[in-house]
């Protein structure tokens, strides 16, 4: 991830990820998630996923990441140039 997250908008909060569902099959996993304010616990707009798999060597491989996407949607300001 490139970027960490802005505090709150709203109430100035910290700002945390927060896993809303996940799956898994077969050395594959996958989480739905969002962003969350700490303290006034308003969330991001969109819900985002992240996915994982196993190799045959064991080792896990990103498949999809929309970490960076959430943070950037939570972290724009009116006024900031997208």
């Amino acid at each position: 991830m490139s970027e960490s997250l802005k505090s709150c908008p709203f109430c100035g909060g910290e700002a945390e990820f927060h896993v809303i569902a996940n799956s898994a099959s077969h050395g594959g996993a996958s989480f739905t998630f969002e962003i969350v304010c700490s303290k006034c616990k308003v969330s991001s707009p969109k819900q985002h996923t992240i996915g994982v798999d196993m190799d045959s060597n064991g080792a896990i491989v990103v498949r999809h990441d929309e970490r960076d996407i959430a943070i950037n949607e939570w972290n724009q300001r009116v006024g900031d140039t997208p």
